[in-house]
């Protein structure tokens, strides 16, 4: 009886700290001391998003290795990205896209795309985002990709292009 009452406070104030202060290097420190003595089913998704907010890209990896479902995976394809391993990500982001999304996916696949992999590939993905949701939040985060993607190769013709589309949203 004592033993479990200890495991579940400690179970409780690891949960409390985490989620309370997810930025701290105590919740990181928690996660890492009491990831291997208690099992949380179904908590790996938590876990790795933690770790994904503070940069430790490997360990979403490991934590989530065996999971198929559509969660998990388009975590581990944000933590290839975190590694800037995007051929990767976009097997993963690819794979997820095939079936219909909102427009999250296939935008940070588009993102993934302008990263040098397949830039033509990923203006295009934008575009169609765009078409398909004009004035939603989707469509105006593709402009705006697409309005730095031509700023940074100081195209400045195409980016007035696209702030004058993204001002009009």
């Amino acid at each position: 009886g004592y033993l479990l009452n200890d495991a579940s406070a400690a179970l409780e104030n690891f949960k409390r700290l985490v989620q309370e202060f997810p930025e701290t290097p105590q919740a990181l420190a928690s996660l890492d001391r009491y990831k291997n003595f208690y099992s949380f089913p179904g908590d790996e998704i938590s876990r790795a998003r933690v770790y994904l907010q503070h940069g430790r890209f490997k360990n979403v990896l490991e934590i989530l290795k065996d999971k198929t479902d559509r969660e998990s995976l388009a975590l581990r394809a944000e933590a290839f990205c975190g590694l800037k391993d995007y051929t990767q990500a976009v097997a993963i982001l690819e794979g997820l896209t095939k079936e219909k999304d909102k427009g999250e996916l296939r935008l940070r696949l588009g993102e993934v795309y302008l990263t040098g992999l397949a830039e033509e590939k990923g203006i295009q993905l934008l575009e169609k985002l765009i078409e398909e949701n004009e004035g939603s939040r989707f469509g105006c985060l593709a402009l705006w990709d697409l309005l730095n993607y031509w700023k940074k190769r100081e195209d400045m013709e195409k980016a007035k292009i696209y702030s004058r589309r993204l001002r009009e949203n």
